[in-house]
């Protein structure tokens, strides 16, 4: 069940993406949005030796895009 949760939140990430970049109209870009964080924070928690984040998060951003959806 995680694997498909994340699979629909990189889905509606891009589609966030899309909308930021093309949508002039910003109700539908920050729905967007609100679905992501949605999804992201319905995944459960993974503690590893560096944090204790959501399932399918990743380190090689150097902007931590991440902690949007950590309660950070």
């Amino acid at each position: 069940m995680k694997t498909l949760i994340n699979y629909l939140s990189i889905l509606a990430g891009r589609n966030f993406h899309n909308a930021y970049h093309t949508e002039t109209e910003s109700r539908k870009t920050m729905g967007w949005l609100n679905v992501y964080i949605g999804l992201r924070q319905m995944l459960p928690r993974e503690k590893t030796l560096v944090d204790n984040n959501h399932f399918g998060n990743h380190y090689g951003s150097g902007y931590k895009p991440w902690k949007a959806t950590q309660g950070i």
